[in-house]
């Protein structure tokens, strides 16, 4: 149980939860810091909740404003792919987390 917004797709389509969904939830965190705003903000939870399972995963706003490092750390912790996610261990030795 959570927060739609930053619950992970495999979350939301009623998968297991792991430790890999915090990748994603992580994502979201740091987006809302780079866009000053949490993504999707005030779209109905059903339709929300379809949204983070269907659609693309959303993405940076001005990514010009940041770093190449920053843009493909978000991409890593949003793939909507579960087995094609990063683990957190490697995450960790990311440029952005050093």
């Amino acid at each position: 149980v959570g927060t739609p917004l930053f619950m992970a797709p495999e979350v939301l389509a009623g998968e297991s939860y792991t430790t890999v969904a915090d990748v994603w939830s992580f994502g979201v965190c740091v987006l809302h810091v780079v866009n000053g705003e949490i993504p999707r903000r005030g779209i109905p939870v059903r339709d929300l909740m379809r949204m983070v399972i269907d659609k693309p995963a959303p993405a940076m706003e001005k990514p010009k404003d940041w770093s190449p490092e920053l843009a493909q750390f978000l991409k890593m912790c949003l793939h909507l792919r579960h087995f094609l996610k990063i683990l957190l261990r490697l995450l960790s030795h990311h440029s952005c987390c050093l």
